[in-house]
């Protein structure tokens, strides 16, 4: 694997860790503010709308155990931006509705 290879593969694992950290964050929140049935659908909701931001088939693949394996995993601003927006909109959302 060349070096230009590696970083893109890099860049994709940022990203699906990204999404998987943000998915286990709407679920923790609205957990706590909502039931189960009601969190795991607000996670689904969470998930539906990451797709069509940072869509990539190659998260699908990647194992949440990879994304935790202890290294400080660095997460792109422009990304984190559009994940904490996105929370807040759905934070805002729980918190008007339940």
């Amino acid at each position: 694997m060349n070096r230009r290879n590696a970083t893109e593969t890099s860049r994709l694992m940022e990203l699906c860790c990204a999404k998987h950290g943000f998915l286990r964050c709407v679920y923790a929140a609205s957990r706590y503010k909502c039931r189960k049935e009601e969190a795991l659908f607000l996670k689904k909701i969470a998930e539906t709308l990451s797709d069509t931001r940072v869509y990539s088939p190659h998260c699908n693949n990647v194992d949440t155990k990879l994304c935790s394996h202890g290294t400080i995993q660095r997460t792109p601003p422009v990304l984190m931006m559009l994940l904490t927006g996105t929370f807040f909109s759905l934070f805002t959302y729980i918190l008007s509705c339940c």
